[in-house]
């Protein structure tokens, strides 16, 4: 290996045991506030408003989460979000 190689190779693959310690303790903080989603997610648990926009392959809809649907974060509910659903039609995949 060339001497130009090498040292880009020592650089690249070495990082401070002390720097990957608080990379990961950073990721395992943010990420663990992340609530899980609901495999079970169908169109019944929102209430449609209105079309965002059409493409060639479906079209965006903006939906709101109904209230019985709402996921129990911490002491309360979370529920009333928007959200933008992409509603595909399969015939065009």
């Amino acid at each position: 290996m060339s001497k130009v190689k090498d040292e880009r190779y020592n650089y690249l693959s070495y990082t401070g045991v002390k720097e990957d310690e608080e990379i990961v303790e950073r990721f395992r903080t943010r990420w663990s506030k992340v609530a899980p989603c609901d495999p079970h997610i169908d169109l019944d648990k929102f209430q449609l408003i209105r079309t965002l926009g059409r493409g060639s392959f479906g079209r965006v809809v903006l939906a709101l989460l109904k209230v019985e649907n709402a996921v129990k974060v911490g002491g309360g509910m979370e529920g009333n979000k928007f959200y933008a659903i992409k509603v595909m039609d399969k015939k065009k995949l």
